[in-house]
């Protein structure tokens, strides 16, 4: 309990002093990940503190990603689970609540996962080994839906086994994305054959753990083909009504929350907008109160729907707060001891994604990365990355940028002279491969920046 003896201490020093106390109980492990703290009655009892303070110390756990504050008869401050899957679901939910779409996501998806088999090949270990090969056992006989989750799984396997909790990272929240804007309708299992293309994921999976790369290299163009060739028979088929898929399968409330977050993508529906009240909801679905309930606590949990109360109450469409979302992933990376070492090939990768994109734009967008990149202002200069990332207008990209920004340091002394040294020369180099539409020219002043980051090259698969 915080010693708040009237007129000894300023309201500052309580606020900092019980912002202090909850980070050491976090550390400790008095409270588990995701578990629930108490209701602001009960802490401020148990810290000696009155409301106010409590208010403003929770603002500041919220903001750094180390708990949450949930309204409601059920609410109270939650600590924060710091775990790459949980941390993943949400910053894909915030990105699908803010329209991200398949074309928005697919380049950035096939980046990362080829990053994570590249990246994994010739480093599993044998407890990993045996866990991917389990993974591939499932898939055969799973159906459309859990076949997605089971391959998504096996990519995110993949991105553990490579060491890099930054890809691990970026790589489940594009997977998720992937999975909720693109999953087939279980109608489009007989639009494509699977078993080739489950075949081509076994045979992928076991040179990753042989560490044969040249094999892997193959097999995952291979996979990756088969993948379009699915997605193309089945992304266009329209939603069926929830009530006619399985109503006994495994993880139904997570199912609902998934059909009800892409209904209200396909629908546009803004936030503010109203679902439904519970019984409405139940007719519209055909599932029980017990199964409704649990899936809009997934939606609340990942800030998509809002439950209000009251009679002009009910499902309401919420608004994710960037900046939440951010720290929160910003505090998974603190605590796994992530390091700069691992963003800078990511990074580079983004970088070079974003300059193709640009140029496959034509004119407008290679003009564009010409005239920043000629540009003397240091602002300029010292933003060229999130510029470069912009220009290949995907919205992922801009996220993931927000999200290396925290490991960007050592730009700064490439940047401290505008347009001079090496980082000047880059810009130059881009610049001149702009003008004179040479992709392969950009490319290669990207990996002169890979040199500055002191980055090995990867085996490339492309």
């Amino acid at each position: 309990m915080l010693n708040q003896k009237a007129g000894t201490q300023d309201r500052g020093t309580l606020v900092e002093g019980l912002i202090a106390q909850f980070e050491r109980d976090l550390t400790d492990g008095r409270f588990a990940p995701g578990g629930f703290m108490g209701t602001r009655e009960d802490l401020c009892a148990a810290y000696g503190v009155t409301s106010p303070i409590f208010f403003q110390a929770s603002r500041v756990l919220v903001h750094r990603g180390l708990a949450e504050l949930r309204p409601g008869n059920r609410g109270g401050l939650f600590a924060c689970d710091h775990s790459v899957e949980r941390v993943g679901k949400r910053v894909a939910t915030y990105l699908e609540c803010t329209g991200v779409d398949f074309d928005d996501v697919a380049p950035v998806s096939r980046l990362l996962q080829e990053l994570c088999v590249r990246m994994a090949t010739g480093w599993v270990r044998v407890e990993a080994a045996r866990t991917i090969r389990a993974t591939m056992a499932r898939v055969m006989p799973a159906d459309t839906f859990e076949r997605g989750r089971l391959l998504s799984y096996l990519f995110q396997q993949f991105a553990d086994a490579s060491g890099n909790v930054i890809l691990a990272l970026l790589h489940r929240v594009s997977t998720e994305v992937m999975l909720d804007v693109s999953a087939p309708a279980a109608t489009a299992e007989q639009d494509a054959p699977t078993g080739p293309f489950l075949d081509l994921g076994a045979r992928m999976a076991e040179a990753v753990i042989a560490g044969d790369h040249a094999l892997v290299a193959e097999l995952y163009q291979q996979f990756r083909e088969a993948v379009a060739r699915r997605r193309r028979s089945s992304r266009d088929l329209p939603l069926p009504d929830f009530a006619n898929r399985d109503a006994a399968a495994r993880n139904l409330p997570e199912r609902l929350a998934l059909y009800m977050l892409k209904e209200i993508q396909r629908a546009g529906w803004p936030a503010g907008e109203k679902l439904g009240n519970e019984p409405e909801l139940l007719q519209r679905y055909g599932v029980s109160r017990a199964t409704l309930r649990q899936a809009l606590r997934l939606l609340e949990e990942y800030s998509a729907v809002e439950t209000r109360r009251g009679p002009k109450g009910g499902v309401m469409i919420a608004s994710p707060n960037p900046d939440v979302v951010t720290q929160t992933a910003l505090a998974l990376l603190s605590s796994r001891c992530a390091t700069l070492e691992m963003s800078r090939s990511l990074l580079v990768s983004l970088m070079t994604l974003a300059v193709e994109l640009a140029f496959a734009r034509g004119e407008t967008g290679r003009r564009a990365i010409a005239e920043a990149c000629r540009d003397t202002s240091p602002e300029l200069h010292g933003d060229l990355t999130r510029f470069l990332l912009e220009q290949g207008r995907v919205r992922a990209l801009d996220l993931f940028v927000r999200l290396l920004g925290e490991f960007e340091q050592t730009l700064e002394e490439l940047r401290s002279v505008p347009g001079g040294g090496r980082y000047g020369r880059v810009a130059a180099a881009l610049a001149q491969a702009a003008e004179a539409d040479d992709l392969a020219v950009a490319r290669c002043a990207v990996a002169d920046l890979t040199r500055s980051f002191g980055v090995g090259r990867l085996p490339a698969f492309r």
